[in-house]
């Protein structure tokens, strides 16, 4: 009953629905194991929470896995390439972590244009932001459907765009938002932080620690 302690039985009810032709995404809204374990936060959309290559992987037409695979695939069967799109994700990060904003955007818009997600638009649009591409931020997040720009991680990329930009206001309203949306217990410190304090990058802000309640 708990997904967490039983991988096995989560991988087997993945595949019987992937084979049964379900839309996995609308069976992950109700699993058939517990999702109100006491003492976490209420689980979250998992199109919010399952990285892009796992959602291509997951909503994607069943075949079985066999030698050669990828270099029979058609152009559109991107979740037989998943390794490459994660090596575009991680350097990505890697770039964002040397505060090399042009290789980041690099990366990140090859990472965009194969694996259209939350997690890759928000490190194309942090990959903007760092390489100081406001107008590129801007017709990025003008293109996406309103759905797509309520995931919290974007949401600090914006609140630190507009603390680049000196609007303060404007930066504590996009992170209050952030936090009612239930996002990540690192980003509730910055509310009491001057923003001369606020982390440089999103990476900076997530790689926070937060104490947990005593052990007894």
């Amino acid at each position: 009953m708990h997904a967490g302690l039983s991988p096995l039985k989560v991988n087997a009810w993945l595949l019987k629905t992937r084979l049964g032709g379900g839309d996995v995404l609308v069976a992950l809204r109700t699993p058939p194991w517990r999702t109100d374990v006491p003492g976490q936060e209420p689980a979250a959309p998992p199109e919010r929470v399952i990285p892009g290559s796992a959602l291509v992987f997951l909503t994607s037409a069943f075949r079985w896995p066999h030698l050669g695979m990828s270099l029979m695939r058609s152009a559109g069967q991107t979740d037989t390439v998943l390794s490459f799109v994660d090596c575009l994700y991680d350097q990505t990060l890697r770039a964002q972590d040397m505060r090399r904003g042009d290789r980041a955007v690099r990366f990140g818009e090859e990472l965009y244009r194969r694996i259209p997600s939350p997690q890759t638009l928000t490190a194309l649009a942090e990959s903007y932001r760092m390489a100081g591409r406001r107008e590129a931020l801007r017709d990025l997040l003008k293109a996406l459907p309103p759905g797509q720009r309520s995931a919290p991680d974007l949401g600090i990329v914006l609140a630190l765009h507009a603390r680049d930009a000196g609007n303060e206001a404007l930066a504590r309203e996009i992170l209050g938002q952030v936090l009612r949306a239930g996002g990540r217990p690192e980003y509730a410190r910055l509310s009491s932080l001057p923003l001369a304090q606020w982390p440089a990058t999103l990476r900076d802000a997530q790689a926070v620690r937060v104490p947990g309640p005593p052990r007894e």
